[in-house]
């Protein structure tokens, strides 16, 4: 920082222009104000019920003091101007005071966008261990990142690559670290699929099972087709419960047609799935 020695002999020749080398330095101290952004409470600035205190902002990376009062939605800058008679009778404005306080205007600032700053003396002793004593909801704790890479490496270690999640969302929105089991890259392909657990009937990797069935010969129930009572020798019709038969021929009691019923049922496959959600199958990478 620039520095001026007034401690000489010999009369320090105090004119306008030091003055102004004086305002120049210190004006630079104004570039410590962009560390914490563009707008932000540096202090002061309490609300308390319906009023705000005194306090001091960073406006657009300008310090300026805040005159608080009744609380109101916007802030605006206001230039307050002293003047001063100079040697040749004129008066000019010399002394500007910059302040901050509610109202409104075109260049009005929402008061709730200013940003309030924690102290500094919050943030000693900084954890660097992953534990239960670190809260992440308190604002006024902060984790190193070595304490966050360890509680991310214990997560890692927690969920292995290969585990297999349900995920409700989309799956355009699957999660980094997480891919959709779909069959490629070696992943299984459990899209449309149910999930059965391997053991000594399956093994891992097994594939089996079948949306729409259609039932065999062997599946049906144990049954008979045939008349409803035999038919006697001679011409005639016989029947029972409204069993149509074929007007038959025989030579003794008992002999009797082959082709007695018709065919029924629509030979179509049938649902095989039990109620369902259909939700999608990701896997740890």
């Amino acid at each position: 920082m620039n520095n001026i020695d007034f401690q000489q002999t010999g009369g320090f020749p105090l004119e306008t222009d030091t003055l102004n080398f004086m305002q120049e330095t210190y004006k630079s101290l104004q570039g410590l104000a962009a560390l914490a952004g563009d707008n932000y409470i540096l202090s002061g600035c309490t609300v308390s019920g319906s009023s705000v205190s005194d306090g001091y902002v960073v406006i657009n990376g300008e310090v300026i003091a805040f005159r608080g009062g009744l609380s109101q939605s916007n802030l605006i800058i206001r230039e307050d101007k002293q003047t001063r008679s100079f040697e040749n009778g004129q008066t000019r404005d010399v002394f500007f005071t910059r302040y901050v306080t509610f109202g409104t205007g075109t260049a009005a600032i929402p008061f709730s966008s200013l940003m309030r700053l924690k102290p500094l003396s919050l943030f000693r002793n900084l954890p660097n261990q992953s534990s239960s004593a670190i809260d992440l909801d308190d604002e006024n704790t902060l984790a190193t990142s070595r304490a966050v890479k360890l509680l991310n490496d214990k997560v890692e270690t927690k969920l292995p690559a290969g585990c297999i999640l349900i995920w409700s969302g989309s799956i355009t929105t699957i999660p980094s670290g997480f891919a959709l089991c779909d069959g490629q890259s070696g992943r299984p392909d459990l899209r449309d699929r149910f999930v059965l657990g391997a053991g000594s009937s399956y093994y891992v990797g097994q594939l089996g099972g079948e949306k729409d069935h259609r039932l065999t010969q062997d599946e049906m129930p144990k049954h008979r087709h045939g008349p409803s009572s035999p038919m006697g020798k001679g011409d005639g019709l016989a029947g029972r419960g409204g069993l149509a038969v074929s007007r038959i021929w025989g030579d003794k009691d008992g002999d009797y047609s082959n082709n007695l019923t018709d065919d029924r049922g629509g030979d179509q496959p049938h649902n095989n799935m039990p109620p369902y959600f259909a939700m999608a199958y990701i896997i740890k990478l």
